[in-house]
């Protein structure tokens, strides 16, 4: 019963740090460097995979769009040019959102789980967070003006499909 009295309070919070992490799409490891004992960086060929599959998939997911959405040469060149954008965007961000989910990692390895710790962290993150969630809206929103009206129908119905984060 307490285990579950423990779960109701925290999940509100968890999935709040969740949805932050989900909205930024960062992922430590996508860096490029991983870190020997002294503290040093280096690139390893480990991460250049990584980093090789995940270009590749979002190549493949940005065909699959262009062809479901039937995008012209130049539709598909200016959604080209605002993902560019973006992921300039994302890099200014990564070492900013980087520090909060180390400081979530090591919340999240305590023995008790400190809900005011977590409170006082999303807070001082909140600035953040909010940025991040106004460029991804923007985004979204040079995507739909770059659209037809068939195209933007198809697009949200694929969003709605897909889910939230599509």
């Amino acid at each position: 019963m307490k285990t579950h009295k423990l779960y109701c309070a925290i999940k509100p919070y968890l999935a709040i740090g969740v949805t932050a992490l989900c909205l930024t799409t960062f992922n430590a490891s996508a860096v490029g460097h991983n870190h020997d004992g002294n503290g040093k960086s280096h690139t390893g060929q480990h991460h250049s995979s990584e980093q090789e599959g995940h270009k590749r998939q979002m190549k493949k997911r940005f065909k699959m769009l262009a062809h479901k959405l039937d995008l012209t040469k130049a539709q598909r060149q200016e959604i080209r040019t605002i993902f560019t954008e973006m992921k300039a965007d994302k890099k200014e961000h990564r070492a900013t959102m980087s520090g909060f989910k180390e400081q979530v990692g090591i919340l999240a390895q305590a023995d008790e789980f400190d809900e005011s710790k977590f409170k006082t962290l999303y807070v001082e993150f909140q600035d953040e967070f909010q940025v991040l969630a106004m460029e991804k809206a923007k985004m979204r929103h040079a995507i739909m003006q770059i659209l037809t009206p068939e195209q933007q129908d198809k697009f949200s119905s694929m969003r709605k499909q897909r889910g939230p984060l599509f």
